[in-house]
């Protein structure tokens, strides 16, 4: 019984003039352009340093606010307007380790020397490091590790303090 009606309301519809034809809504807009981030300088790329894997110490538990706080976000923290990232990973034999990997134009020596300011930097087996301004903490230089056009890119860790 009640198949015969829904044919008929079926069909009563299909018979029906809209007062309006049906338009399409426009395509959805393009998104803009993702804007490259931009290089910083070797002091910016300390401050940030202290700002985020510094202040986190002394195991990094605090490292997502501290990074929120400083403009880095997303899933593998990154600036959107700075080119720099910073993540955390536990190391098999090192600890908790804080990395962050920044583009400048600064010159590599002009970099070794503003991140100078952190300790006095010594040939260790881990790499080139120091005692993290006076604490228990060890920071590693990477020194420039590749270039893309002007920017080189370099990497400094801080271990966890133990």
């Amino acid at each position: 019984m009640i198949r015969p009606a829904l044919f008929a309301a079926t069909f009563a519809l299909s018979a029906c003039q809209f007062s309006k034809p049906y338009v399409a809504p426009p395509p959805p807009s393009p998104v803009a352009t993702q804007v490259a981030p931009t290089a910083i300088t070797a002091t910016r790329a300390l401050q940030l340093f202290d700002a985020t894997c510094g202040a986190s110490l002394p195991a990094f538990g605090t490292i997502d606010t501290v990074l929120r706080t400083n403009g880095i976000i997303g899933a593998n923290q990154t600036s959107l307007t700075e080119d720099v990232s910073v993540r955390v990973q536990d190391g098999p034999a090192d600890g908790k380790t804080c990395a962050m990997t920044f583009g400048t134009t600064d010159a590599a020596a002009g970099v070794q020397a503003t991140f100078g300011a952190l300790g006095t930097f010594k040939a260790t087996p881990l790499g080139t490091a120091a005692k993290y301004r006076g604490r228990n903490a060890i920071v590693i230089a990477s020194g420039e590790t590749g270039r893309i056009g002007a920017v080189g890119y370099h990497t400094i860790r801080l271990l966890s303090e133990r």
